[in-house]
């Protein structure tokens, strides 16, 4: 009898020593939580025991804790992102109106001559183009983005529609010494597509090269069996951040001097994408290549 009695006392001591340890544990994962919602970091709640319902919480805890924290730094960047749109879009809407501005202002001086009121005029005109261009092109992209623009499928000669957007742009190329080498097969390709989308993805990536690109350039059209891909590279000065060239507004000029808005190429990538493609650019030494795939 004297020997039931003592395991059941050595039992129910222990019963108690452990239940005082689960509270003491619950205490130490509350204090826990109370430090960690007062400062930022990164420690994990922890468990005093091996008890599998507190690690089990302990560790649902550290789960929501992350995600928190993940969602926190989703926010901070697109916080960033936001603020930093803001920016580019007020110089890049600044800048033509401006300029403009300062040129009204002129002319409002009755004592210039007409030659000049002329010259002026035309620079206004040409700001206001600008101005024109870029709220167009931000239009674009903000209904790209929102799904409101329609793709219109029919079967396009590549070959032809690739060949008539490089001789628009052939002069240029030319007045700038930089003839492009152009590599395309002799018979036709077709592809189901938007022509017009198609059309706006070559033109600005010819005039993405005119503007930032030197030396030779290279456009290269190739069917492969399961898509088709075109290419387009030239020399460039400097190491680019090629995985943020299709970034809204993103541009390699810092001081944003080269009269470009940065975003050609995020229009260039969410066209791309609307045609089932995809889109990457690659920089090898002082030449950037930017490779176009569609389902063929």
């Amino acid at each position: 009898m004297l020997i039931v009695v003592a395991v059941l006392s050595i039992i129910l001591i222990c019963a108690l020593v452990y239940n005082v340890k689960i509270k003491q544990d619950i205490k130490h994962i509350s204090k826990q939580l109370e430090e960690m919602s007062n400062i930022e970091t990164n420690r994990n709640v922890t468990s005093l025991t091996l008890n599998k319902a507190l690690c089990y919480l302990a560790s649902n805890i550290n789960k929501m804790i992350n995600e928190q924290k993940e969602e926190l730094m989703d926010y901070r960047r697109k916080d960033k992102e936001l603020k930093q749109l803001i920016t580019n879009i007020s110089h890049d809407l600044r800048t033509p109106l401006t300029s403009a501005s300062g040129y009204v202002q002129i002319l409002k001086n009755e004592e210039i001559e007409p030659k000049k009121q002329a010259e002026y005029l035309g620079i206004v005109e040409q700001r206001m183009l600008a101005l024109n261009k870029l709220l167009n092109t931000f239009f674009e992209l903000s209904r790209l983005q929102s799904d409101e623009y329609v793709v219109t499928w029919e079967k396009v000669n590549l070959s032809e529609v690739l060949c008539e957007t490089i001789a628009l742009f052939y002069e240029e190329f030319v007045s700038q010494n930089r003839a492009p080498v152009i590599h395309v097969p002799d018979k036709p390709i077709f592809l189901i597509c938007d022509k017009i989308m198609l059309e706006r993805i070559l033109q600005n990536l010819i005039q993405n090269s005119l503007i930032h690109g030197n030396g030779e350039t290279k456009i290269t059209l190739d069917a492969k069996s399961e898509f088709i891909q075109i290419s387009f590279s030239n020399a460039i000065q400097g190491k680019i951040e090629t995985e943020r060239l299709f970034e809204r507004f993103y541009t390699a000029d810092k001081s944003r001097n080269s009269g470009t808005t940065g975003l050609g190429l995020a229009v260039v990538k969410k066209m791309v994408e609307k045609n089932n493609g995809s889109i990457r650019a690659k920089q090898e030494g002082e030449r950037i290549e930017f490779v176009i795939c569609l389902k063929n």
